[in-house]
């Protein structure tokens, strides 16, 4: 008899892949700052993910899945192309050269920030993605979603609180 593991199947994946690849793309893009790299991470977390697909833990969220592993690429392929980001970003170019320090921690908040927001309740993170990074009033939010002005700043005041206890190791408090 075989044991509850994740099975993913040619169907689901090529649904996830459809439905992530844009915004894990966009979110590689942002650490690495190259698109094509940034391309090629999420189809190597693809790749991970459906060489792995067995061994996934059925507890595990895909999506979640995929953002820590691209997460990590983007690291790595920071670590590992240090020289060469360092060269691209030569004053001489114009540029100030951002550390690959700053780089690392910059995207270790953005996953941070993305797992708290993921990790809040259903109805809350909606309010929130809808306030934040959609730009709606809470007005818009009362009516699209059918609630009261009332509850979307509760919230989004709750939202907001659990970023800041969740965040506080990224706060500088000198």
């Amino acid at each position: 008899m075989r044991n509850k593991s994740f099975s993913l199947d040619n169907k689901s994946f090529e649904r996830y892949f459809k439905q992530l690849f844009p915004s894990l793309t966009y979110y590689a893009f942002k650490i690495i700052r190259d698109y094509d790299t940034a391309k090629d991470v999420v189809h190597e977390a693809f790749t991970k993910l459906w060489e792995n697909r067995k061994n996934i833990d059925t507890q595990g969220n895909v999506k979640s899945y995929l953002y820590r592993s691209v997460h990590n690429l983007s690291l790595n392929y920071i670590r590992d192309n240090k020289k060469f980001a360092d060269i691209e970003n030569s004053p001489e170019a114009g540029e100030y050269p951002i550390e690959t320090g700053d780089k690392i921690e910059t995207a270790e908040l953005e996953q941070a920030i993305i797992e708290t927001i993921e990790s809040m309740p259903e109805r809350m993170k909606q309010v929130f993605i809808l306030s934040r990074y959609e730009g709606l009033t809470y007005k818009e939010i009362s009516q699209k979603l059918g609630i009261s002005d009332k509850t979307v700043e509760v919230h989004i005041s709750r939202a907001l609180k659990i970023l800041r206890d969740n965040l506080k190791n990224f706060i500088d408090t000198e």
